[in-house]
């Protein structure tokens, strides 16, 4: 607690503030977002950089930060990813209850690709693997092991979400098989199909049968 407190306390709040607003309405911008939504800064004691809420008809659009988890040179970053999962949940009327493994995939690798390429960064392995947040060893796993992963993805694909399944493909756990394979994946989906001429708004609005 005393470690949160302290990172609190070191936050220069009004610039923090500032950031996520021009970025918030650089987001705005580019995604042509007209729908309101809310924007929460909680403490969240180390649990959780950020979320955007699924599609519930009954509650407005929100996006959520922990505030004693901002670092400034990544946090525009952060805002982006978790700006595009809040366009796509409501753009597709995605629920935590119905959302599939393909659903999250591909989710997960618009978001992944979405700070690079609102910013016309490269996709370049090196800042794929960056916007993963894993180590290169990790990230040369992935790479190795290509078929495997999507041969076990695309055998679940269809499936529910579960607690499993989440461990499985979206978490960087020091026990699991690989570390963010779902991530991986739906970024290889996302790089073939701008390839084929279709841009970050249009994919991030897609139907999934659009990917397979």
């Amino acid at each position: 607690m005393n470690e949160y407190i302290s990172q609190l306390q070191q936050i220069d709040q009004d610039d923090t503030l500032q950031l996520i607003r021009e970025t918030l309405q650089t987001c705005d911008q580019f995604y042509c977002q007209e729908q309101l939504y809310d924007t929460y800064l909680l403490v969240g004691f180390g649990h959780i950089d950020g979320t955007a809420q699924w599609s519930d008809q009954m509650v407005r659009p929100f996006l959520f930060f922990g505030w004693e988890r901002i670092n400034k040179n990544s946090f525009a970053e952060l805002v982006m990813h978790e700006y595009n999962h809040l366009i796509r949940f409501h753009a597709l009327n995605l629920t935590q209850t119905e959302m599939t493994v393909g659903d999250l995939v591909i989710a997960e690798g618009l978001a992944t690709l979405a700070p690079l390429l609102m910013k016309n960064r490269p996709l370049t392995e090196e800042q794929i693997q960056q916007v993963l947040a894993i180590s290169e060893d990790d990230y040369l796993k992935l790479k190795e092991n290509e078929a495997e992963i999507e041969a076990d993805i695309r055998a679940d694909f269809c499936e529910k979400l579960s607690r499993e399944r989440m461990k499985a493909y979206f978490m960087a756990n020091e026990d699991g098989k690989y570390k963010k394979s779902g991530y991986y994946f739906g970024v290889n989906l996302i790089v073939e199909k701008m390839k084929q001429g279709y841009s970050l708004k249009t994919l991030t609005r897609a139907e999934v049968n659009l990917f397979l």
